[in-house]
C-alpha cells in the first residue's frame, strides 16, 4: 500500500493525515514547492529487477532536482505534464528529495512511516505500511470530492449505507457507533458496531435489536467537526461525507410466519402411512418414531422410519396394511412450545398433536369384469378381434377360454386367445360354419389372482372379397441443385400390396419447350433431371404423379422439387472410428480399423504411434492401407493382460488427414469347448398328396458340417413304416408313408444333428398336413426390359416372361411398333424366344426411346401384358477383337504326312496367319514335329520320329491354346 501526501510550504511542520490511494505519493506546494506524483515502495531495493517508477511534474517551475539515495539527477526546463522515469526508492532509511533548485524538501521512510524534514525539523506522519510492488501509472491532482450518500437497506439487525465516490472509502477512519441514529417507527435502535467496506463503498451498522417486517426505518449520521478528521465517513483522499438527517432506509426484512402446519388427512398403503399437511414442512427437523401410534384393525403396528417430504410425513410400518383394513394414527407431541424433533414448518412452528385419526386405505381387491363382446369372422378369416376386461384396481389381466371352444368335439380348439392382449384368432377353421354363432366363456385373472368370468360371441359369415383400392401416392418434397441430376424417389402404396408403376402427368414442362424437366423410373419412382434448362434456382416445381397397380387402378398425387444454387461443401477430414480389439498371444488376425470420409471418398490407413512398445525396431502390427485390416507383425510384443493403444491416421482422396486411436487387448490363448449343434425350429406344410416337405437346418457353433436323423414322432400309426425320411447330409424331408398324412393334423418330429466331433444337438420341427390344393392358372408376367440399339443395329435383345405354372409362353408386340405410321413394324419378335430384331430401320432415330407393349400367352391361353423400352443410340464402332482359334482334333498315322487344317475366325473378318508356339518338339531333338502353313493353317508332319502310335500331341497356337488329338496308327 502507498499513500497520498499533501504538503503546503507554509505549514510544512504541522501534522498531516496520509490516507491510502492508488499507490502514489502526491506533494502539493506553492511557488517554492511544485506538485509531484511519485510511487513510493519501501520493500524494493534500488534498481532491483530493472523495474522503474514514473514521476509526473505538474507544476510550472523550469528546473527540478531529484535525488535517489544520494545520487543527483538534474532535469532542466521540464514543462508541466512531462513524464520522467527514475529508479525505485531503496530500502528503509534511503532518502528521496523533491523540490525546486535550492529548496529541497526531504522525505525518508523509517519503520514504515513517512518522515518530512531533517534533524529537529523532522515530522513523522502516521500512515499504513508501504507495500507497493511497482508503479501502475500516474494520476492527476488529489481527490477533493466528498463521498455522497446514495441509499440504505436493512434486513433484520443489519443496516447497510451505500456511498458514491471516485475513490474508495477509508476503512481505518470509520466513525464511532454513537455517530449514528437508527429510528424504526417511534423507537430508537442502538447501533452496536460499525464496519466499512472500502472497495464496495458501504458502511454497515449492526443493530442491538432486529427490525420487524413492515416498520418504517430512517438513519441519521452526525459528523461533529466541519473539517476532515480521522473519525468520520471519508474517502481515501480524506474527504469527509456530509452529515445525514433521517435518510430513508429500505426495509427488506421478511414477514415472520407464526402459523403452525395443519393436519389434513392420512393415507395407508402397503407398509407406508402418509400424513398430509397444508404447507411445506421442515425436512431437517423430523420427529422420532416414538411420537406415533399406529393401529391396524385394533392391533398396534410399529413405526420403523419417519421421513419428512415436502408437505407430508411418511411413516414406514413394520408390516403391510391389508386392503380394507381400519387404520388409525396418533401423533403425541404434547410440548406446549415449539421444539426440535417435532412436525414443524420452516419457521419453526410446531404442528398440533392428535389422537385416533382414521387413515384412508385401499378397498378389497375386486375381480376383473369381462366386457361382453360380439365379433364377426368369415369362414376363411384368421383374425377375430380382442376380448377386453377391466380390473377395478387397474392392474393388468390375463385371458383364457374355458368353455365353448370345441363345438365339433374333434379335440382342437376353434380359437386361441392371447393371454396378454386378449386377441382372438382362428385355430380350427373346420369349426367355422357360415350362419352360426359361437359363444365362448372367457376368464380374466388380475395380478392378485382374482378371476372374473364373462361371455363373448363370434358370428361366422361367408368370405367377403374386398374391392380393389387405388394406390396412394405419398406427398414428397425434394431438393435439387441447378447442376444436379439425381432428385429422389417418389413412393406410392397399394392397399392390396401389389407393385405399382409410375408416370408424371402434369407440371413437367414449365418452359413449354417440349422437353420434360424430369423423367421418372416407371418401376422404382426414381426422379432424375432430363432438362437442366428448366432448373431455376429459388423456384419450386410441382409435379402430378400417377401410380398404377397391377390391376390397372390409378392413384394420383403431387410432389414438389425445390431448385437451389449449387453448393460445394468444404472438404472434411475422415473420422477414425474408435475401436476396441482383442487378440490372443498366438493370434494373427486382429480386426479392421474403420474410418468414414464425410465426402464419401475412399480412405487409406497408417499407424503413426504406439506400434513398437518394446523398441526393437519391429512394428507390433501392420495395417492394410486400403481395408484397415490389422494383423500381428511382432508376436514378441504381445503380452497377455496388457492393452496396446495405436494412433491411426486416415487420409482421404483429397489428402485431408483424420486421427484417432484404437486399443488392442492381449489375452491368453483360449481353446473353446466344442458345442453341440443347434437345431432350428421349423414349421413345414405338406398336402396329403405331396412328397417334398422342406429342409431341416442346424448350426454348429464350430462351423463343422452336421448330419441329421429323425429320432421320434415318425411312425404315428405304428405300422412300422416311417412317415418321412431325412437326408442325412442336407436335412431335406420327404414323404415316405403317405398313409400317415391326414389333412388337418400336425406331426411333430424330434431331430438329432451330429457335428464332426460327435456332439449331438436335439430339436423339434412340425409338419402341418393339408388338403391338396389345385391353384388357378395365372397369366404370365412380362419382365420389364430396357434395351439399347444403334441406328444401324439389327439385334436388340430378348424379351422375357415367366409363367407361374412353368409352361412355355409365346410372344407378340401389340402396341408402339409403328411410330411413323408407314405401315411397317419397327421391330419383329420371335414368338418362341422373345428375341427382338429391327424390321424398319427408318424408325430408329438416335436419342429417342420406343416403348413397346408385349403380350405373353401361356399354354392354357392366359395372356399377360407388359412394356419394354428400346433406347436408340448413334452407331458405335466396336473395338478390334483378336482372332478366335477353333479347337480341333486331328488324327495322323505314324507314316502319314498330311494332318489337317487349323482354322481361326477374326471377328472383324480379316485374314489371319498361323504359328505353332508350344508342344511341337516333345522328344527335345530340336526338330519340330509339325509345320503349319502360315496362310492356310495346313498341318504337315516334319519329324516322323516324334509320331508314336497311341499318343496324343497337344499344340499351342498363337492367340489361343489348341488341343490337337493326333491318333497315331502303326504301319498297318
Amino acid at each position: 500500500m502507498a499513500s497520498i501526501l499533501t504538503l503546503d510550504s507554509n505549514a510544512a511542520k504541522n501534522p498531516i493525515n496520509v490516507p491510502v490511494l492508488s499507490g502514489e505519493l502526491v506533494i502539493n506546494g506553492t511557488a517554492e514547492l511544485e506538485t509531484f506524483v511519485v510511487p513510493v515502495d519501501a520493500n524494493v531495493k534500488i534498481n532491483s529487477g530493472g523495474a522503474v517508477d514514473i514521476i509526473k511534474f505538474i507544476g510550472g517551475a523550469s528546473e527540478y532536482s531529484v535525488h535517489s539515495d544520494g545520487n543527483d539527477v538534474l532535469f532542466t526546463n521540464k514543462s508541466s505534464g512531462t513524464v520522467i522515469t527514475v529508479a525505485k526508492v531503496g530500502a528503509v532509511g534511503d532518502q528521496v528529495q523533491f523540490g525546486t533548485t535550492g529548496l529541497p524538501t526531504a522525505l525518508k521512510i523509517v519503520d514504515g512511516a513517512i518522515v518530512l524534514g531533517e534533524d529537529d525539523t523532522a515530522q513523522t506522519i502516521t500512515t499504513e505500511v508501504l507495500d507497493v510492488t511497482g508503479a501502475t501509472g500516474t494520476t492527476g491532482p488529489a481527490d477533493e470530492d466528498a463521498p455522497v450518500f446514495i441509499s440504505a437497506t436493512v434486513v433484520d439487525n443489519t443496516l447497510i449505507m451505500s456511498y458514491a465516490d471516485a475513490s474508495a472509502l477509508a476503512a481505518a477512519t470509520k466513525p464511532d457507533a454513537s455517530a449514528f441514529v437508527v429510528q424504526t417507527n417511534d423507537t430508537i435502535k442502538d447501533v452496536t458496531a460499525v464496519t466499512v467496506d472500502a472497495t464496495a463503498r458501504t458502511v454497515t451498522l449492526t443493530l442491538a435489536t432486529a427490525v420487524v417486517f413492515g416498520e418504517t426505518v430512517k438513519v441519521s449520521y452526525f459528523d461533529s467537526t466541519e473539517s476532515n478528521d480521522a473519525k468520520a465517513i471519508q474517502d481515501a483522499s480524506g474527504n469527509d461525507a456530509a452529515t445525514l438527517i433521517q435518510g430513508a432506509v429500505v426495509n427488506a426484512t421478511l414477514e415472520k410466519d407464526d402459523v403452525a402446519p395443519v393436519f389434513l388427512s392420512a393415507v395407508a398403503a402397503d407398509q407406508t402411512l402418509t400424513l398430509n399437511y397444508n404447507e411445506a414442512l421442515n425436512a431437517t427437523n423430523s420427529p422420532t418414531d416414538k411420537l406415533f401410534v399406529v393401529q391396524v384393525d385394533g392391533v398396534t403396528t410399529s413405526v420403523t422410519n419417519v421421513a419428512v417430504v415436502d408437505n407430508t410425513v411418511v411413516l414406514t410400518l413394520a408390516s403391510a396394511v391389508i386392503p380394507g383394513a381400519v387404520v388409525t394414527v396418533s401423533y403425541l407431541d404434547r410440548n406446549a412450545t415449539d421444539d426440535t424433533n417435532a412436525i414443524q414448518d420452516a419457521s419453526g412452528n410446531d404442528a398440533a398433536w392428535f389422537i385416533g385419526k382414521v387413515a384412508v386405505t385401499a378397498p378389497p381387491n375386486e375381480a376383473p369384469v369381462v366386457d361382453a363382446g360380439s365379433f364377426t369372422v368369415a369362414t376363411d378369416g384368421t383374425e377375430v378381434g380382442a376380448v377386453t376386461a377391466t380390473d377395478p384396481e387397474g392392474t393388468a389381466v390375463t385371458y383364457a377360454i374355458t368353455d365353448g371352444n370345441d363345438a365339433d368335439g374333434n379335440g382342437i380348439d376353434a380359437f386361441v386367445i392371447d393371454t396378454e392382449t386378449g386377441a382372438l384368432t382362428v385355430n380350427d377353421p373346420a369349426e367355422l360354419v357360415a350362419g352360426e354363432t359361437i359363444t365362448l366363456t372367457i376368464e380374466a385373472t388380475d395380478e392378485a389372482g382374482q378371476v372374473g368370468t364373462g361371455t363373448v360371441t363370434v358370428a361366422v359369415t361367408e368370405p367377403v372379397e374386398p374391392p380393389n383400392e387405388a394406390p396412394v401416392v405419398d406427398a414428397g418434397s425434394f431438393t435439387v441443385a441447378t447442376d444436379s441430376t439425381e432428385v429422389g424417389a417418389v413412393t406410392a402404396t397399394d392397399p392390396e400390396g401389389t407393385a405399382v408403376t409410375y408416370a408424371i402427368t402434369d407440371g413437367n414442362d414449365a418452359d413449354g419447350n417440349g422437353v420434360d424437366a424430369f423423367v421418372i423410373d416407371t418401376e422404382t419412382g426414381a426422379l432424375t433431371v432430363n432438362d437442366p434448362a428448366e432448373l431455376v434456382a429459388g423456384e419450386t416445381i410441382t409435379l402430378t404423379v400417377e401410380a398404377t397397380d397391377a390391376d390397372g387402378i390409378v392413384g394420383t398425387g403431387t410432389v414438389t422439387v425445390e431448385v437451389t444454387e449449387p453448393v460445394e461443401p468444404p472438404n472434411q477430414a475422415p473420422i477414425v472410428d474408435a475401436g476396441s480389439f482383442t487378440v490372443a498371444t498366438d493370434g494373427t488376425e486382429v480386426g479392421a480399423v474403420t474410418a468414414t470420409d464425410p465426402e464419401g471418398t475412399a480412405v487409406t490407413y497408417a499407424i503413426t504411434d504406439g506400434n513398437d512398445a518394446d523398441g526393437n525396431g519391429v512394428d507390433a502390427f501392420v495395417i492394410d492401407t486400403e481395408t484397415g485390416a490389422l494383423t500381428v507383425n511382432d508376436p514378441a510384443e504381445l503380452v497377455a493382460g496388457e492393452t496396446i493403444t495405436l494412433t491411426i491416421e486416415a487420409t482421404d482422396e483429397a489428402g485431408q488427414v483424420g486421427t484417432g486411436t484404437v486399443t488392442v487387448a492381449v489375452t491368453e490363448p483360449v481353446e473353446p469347448p466344442n458345442e453341440a449343434p443347434v437345431v432350428d425350429a421349423g414349421s413345414f406344410t405338406v398336402a396329403t398328396d405331396g412328397t417334398e416337405v422342406g429342409a431341416v437346418t442346424a448350426t454348429d457353433p464350430e462351423g463343422t458340417a452336421v448330419t441329421y436323423a429323425i429320432t421320434d414322432g415318425n411312425d404315428a400309426d405304428g405300422n412300422g413304416v416311417d412317415a418321412f425320411v431325412i437326408d442325412t447330409e442336407t436335412g431335406a424331408l420327404t414323404v415316405n408313408d403317405p398313409a400317415e398324412l391326414v389333412a388337418g393334423e400336425t406331426i411333430t418330429l424330434t431331430i438329432e444333428a451330429t457335428d464332426e466331433d460327435g456332439m449331438v444337438g436335439t430339436g423339434t420341427v412340425t409338419v402341418e398336413v393339408t388338403e391338396p390344393v389345385e391353384p388357378p392358372n395365372q397369366a404370365p408376367v412380362v419382365d420389364a426390359g430396357s434395351f439399347t440399339v444403334a441406328t444401324d443395329g439389327t439385334e436388340v435383345g430378348a424379351v422375357t416372361a415367366t409363367d407361374p405354372e412353368g409352361t412355355a409362353v409365346t410372344y407378340a408386340i401389340t402396341d408402339g411398333n409403328d411410330a411413323d405410321g408407314n405401315g411397317v413394324d419397327a421391330f419383329v419378335i420371335d414368338t418362341e424366344t422373345g428375341a427382338l430384331t429391327v424390321n424398319d430401320p427408318a424408325e430408329l432415330v438416335a436419342g429417342e426411346t420406343i416403348t413397346l407393349t408385349i403380350e405373353a400367352t401361356d399354354e392354357a391361353g392366359q395372356v399377360g401384358t407388359g412394356t419394354v423400352t428400346v433406347a436408340v443410340t448413334e452407331p458405335v464402332e466396336p473395338p478390334n477383337e483378336a482372332p478366335v482359334v477353333d479347337a480341333g482334333s486331328f488324327t495322323v498315322a505314324t507314316d502319314g504326312t498330311e494332318v489337317g487344317a487349323v482354322t481361326a475366325t477374326d471377328p472383324e473378318g480379316t485374314a489371319v496367319t498361323y504359328a505353332i508356339t508350344d508342344g511341337n518338339d516333345a522328344d527335345g531333338n530340336g526338330v519340330d514335329a509339325f509345320v503349319i502353313d502360315t496362310e492356310t493353317g495346313a498341318l504337315t508332319v516334319n519329324d516322323p520320329a516324334e509320331l508314336v502310335a497311341g499318343e496324343t500331341i497337344t499344340l499351342t497356337l498363337k492367340r489361343r491354346m489348341l488341343t490337337e488329338s493326333l491318333a497315331r496308327y502303326g504301319d498297318g
